[in-house]
């Protein structure tokens, strides 16, 4: 039986689970077998696997990508260069001279107590929102490194629902700059991002099962039919979660707000133009967050330095979390963690080629300081 007959047969199987949900099971080429032999034929770098079933349709995966992001690379973070006065100057070159180690990974390094939730995946599901999670994801781990302590989670709903400077097009894209300017002015209640976990004011609520980018079994991702075209109608200052018991409080009284971000700060942009001085913003505050340019052949990375192949086409872009850097095989590479669910990837990270200019993610990475942390690390 060849793969089209086998994918038949597994949607007529599932005509007992969902019956709706079998109008069309001739996946993308993207996420064949053919496709995944053909990446790992081409090169050694990394490795690549089946992450998706192979009835996905090219619908389902343009859902997991939008407009993320629509400023121009002129006014990404680190290619920005201003007239610094010089006083200032020599205040952040010492600060920058002590180099960072070769190799750094967040989930094992910053303090044990923020592990567990640094080590957490994401999953957008058929939702573009890449932006607000990895955003809010980025802010808990720097609360967490700068404070010591985990109880509080960051809710990506309310950039989802309240953000309309966003670019928000609810599941369509989004912008995260506008996401770091909206804790700035803002701030976010308290909300779980993880699917299924119903924690704090405002959690994460598109966890339907079969729409999540981790479920593998059909008919799940094949169709695309997710009521993910629209947001929850904003509720400022109220939770939504019924269960949370001080809801009203939480809403109205505890939104935490950033310090200042990349905009407030346009004379430190000068010094994060060279890795070593991001690995050192990472490695002292805590994660930041980068747009980068996903290809086709993204969808199938299972381990090693993912760059793109002569095989893949351009998808789209995605926000992700960085959490460190390191060196394999001799290639340097950012660690981040995905937004499709621990069963993506290495176990929902990926390790991202530095300085690839088909990725294009060092001219757009985005901090937020906290804690009274303002532009040039003094409290």
């Amino acid at each position: 039986m060849n793969n089209f007959g086998i994918i038949l047969v597994t949607c007529f199987m599932a005509l007992n689970i969902e019956s709706n949900h079998c109008q069309d099971y001739r996946g993308s080429y993207f996420v064949s077998d053919e496709f995944i032999r053909q990446l790992n034929d081409e090169q050694t770098d990394w490795k690549a696997g089946r992450n998706f079933g192979p009835w996905v349709t090219s619908a389902a995966i343009d859902s997991l990508f939008g407009g993320n992001n629509h400023l121009s690379r002129s006014m990404g973070l680190f290619n920005l260069i201003f007239d610094i006065p010089s006083q200032i100057y020599t205040e952040l070159k010492q600060s920058f001279l002590t180099s960072m180690p070769d190799e750094f990974d967040g989930r094992k390094e910053w303090a044990v107590v923020c592990r567990a939730r640094v080590s957490e995946v994401v999953d957008t599901g058929l939702c573009s929102a890449s932006w607000a999670l990895s955003v809010a994801q980025a802010i808990h781990d720097r609360y967490c490194i700068y404070y010591l302590r985990d109880d509080r989670t960051f809710s990506a709903k309310q950039l989802l629902d309240c953000c309309p400077n966003c670019g928000n097009w609810g599941c369509k894209g989004g912008n995260q700059g506008q996401a770091y300017e909206y804790l700035l002015k803002y701030g976010l209640p308290t909300g779980s991002n993880i699917p299924g976990e119903n924690i704090g004011c405002k959690p994460w609520s598109l966890d339907s099962m079969r729409c999540l980018t981790s479920r593998m079994a059909p008919p799940g991702l094949g169709t695309g039919q997710c009521d993910y075209s629209d947001t929850d109608t904003c509720r400022q200052d109220k939770c939504t979660n019924e269960v949370f018991v001080d809801r009203d409080r939480q809403a109205t009284n505890e939104l935490f707000k950033i310090e200042a971000f990349w905009k407030n700060c346009p004379k430190m942009a000068f010094f994060f133009e060279s890795d070593d001085n991001i690995m050192r913003e990472i490695y002292t505050y805590g994660s930041i967050t980068a747009q980068v340019t996903v290809f086709s052949d993204f969808l199938n990375y299972k381990r090693g330095v993912y760059h793109p192949t002569s095989k893949a086409v351009l998808l789209g872009d995605l926000v992700l979390r960085i959490v460190g850097w390191g060196t394999e095989g001799g290639v340097n590479y950012w660690l981040a963690a995905g937004v499709w669910g621990p069963r993506w990837g290495d176990a929902g990270f990926v390790k991202l080629r530095r300085r690839d200019k088909k990725l294009n993610m060092e001219d757009r990475m985005y901090v937020g300081r906290i804690g009274g942390l303002k532009c040039y690390g003094k409290v």
